[in-house]
């Protein structure tokens, strides 16, 4: 995804992932060099909320007001059968 969009790791501002455990996004972040804190969770409140977890997150990090514009977003998400997805987003 990024390679397509001509965008590197440290242009990313906010990850916004599909949620199964804090393990695998920790795991995540650390193999793609990203600073954890640019890693949206909500785990700790709401535990995996499934095909819901990208859409709160999303709602929780606007009404927070962490998103500014030209902020670079990566939205992953993975799923059963070897199923995944991502979008990138220039907010």
């Amino acid at each position: 995804m990024l390679h397509r969009n001509n965008t590197h790791i440290d242009d990313i501002d906010f990850l916004i992932p599909h949620q199964p455990s804090v393990r695998i996004l920790e795991e995540v972040a650390k193999r793609v060099s990203l600073p954890w804190e640019k890693v949206m969770t909500n785990m700790d409140r709401y535990a995996n909320t499934s095909g819901g977890t990208i859409p709160i997150m999303l709602h929780e990090t606007v009404s927070k007001g962490k998103l500014k514009d030209g902020d670079m977003v990566l939205f992953a998400a993975v799923g059963a059968g070897w199923t995944w997805a991502t979008s990138l987003y220039k907010w």
